[in-house]
């Protein structure tokens, strides 16, 4: 058997490698760091993890409103959620109601401009994956990278009510601020108790 020794740079150097590769999986480059758009084009930042989920899985209240449209248009009842940017979040945003996730109960959510919303942390992946993802629980009603950065690209919006949280994605682009196929698309959750969702719905 061969025996392997490190030097006493080597060691280190390997120590130094690992910590920082679990620092930065844990921490990954903030969207405002002067290097995070050419690290983003270069393909750097790891893909998010897909995890088996094994239930309970909540039951559908009401199958006859099943592809039927809903939404609501921003008015000036909304408030701005996020300014022009790439992959931002909002901060921590206290909810009205305990929001029940998959047995989870939720008193705060984020709002992500990549078309998503998020409960206990921020999420910047701009990237989609197959549901559940590990330590990102959200609502996703367009999860891609989406780009508000160019003055012509809409912004995030958001209402909330007594019964309903209502955020807008309303006419953004996508990302290398592009603006020639713009979306509007939004996610409306709510305690179960809001008419127009529909009693017993979230």
């Amino acid at each position: 058997m061969r025996k392997i020794t490190l030097s006493k740079f080597a060691f280190p150097l390997l120590v130094t490698l690992l910590l920082s590769s679990i620092v930065y999986s844990q921490n990954p480059i903030d969207p405002n760091h002067p290097s995070y758009d050419s690290l983003k084009a270069s393909g750097y930042f790891p893909m998010t993890e897909q995890i088996d989920y094994n239930g309970p899985y909540p039951e559908i209240k009401s199958p006859e409103n099943q592809g039927k449209g809903l939404l609501i248009p921003r008015d000036e009842t909304f408030t701005l959620a996020l300014d022009h940017n790439d992959d931002g979040s909002t901060a921590s945003i206290s909810l009205p109601f305990t929001f029940e996730f998959y047995s989870d109960d939720q008193t705060s959510f984020y709002i992500n401009n990549n078309g998503n919303v998020s409960f206990g942390g921020a999420v910047s992946a701009y990237s989609s994956t197959g549901f559940p993802v590990n330590n990102y629980p959200m609502l996703a009603p367009f999860w891609g990278d989406v780009d508000t950065r160019p003055s012509a690209s809409g912004l995030v919006y958001y209402k909330i009510e007594t019964h309903r949280i209502t955020v807008v994605w309303d006419g953004v682009g996508y990302y290398g601020n592009q603006i020639d196929k713009l979306n509007t698309f939004e996610v409306i959750f709510s305690d179960g108790l809001d008419t127009l969702i529909g009693i017993g719905n979230n």
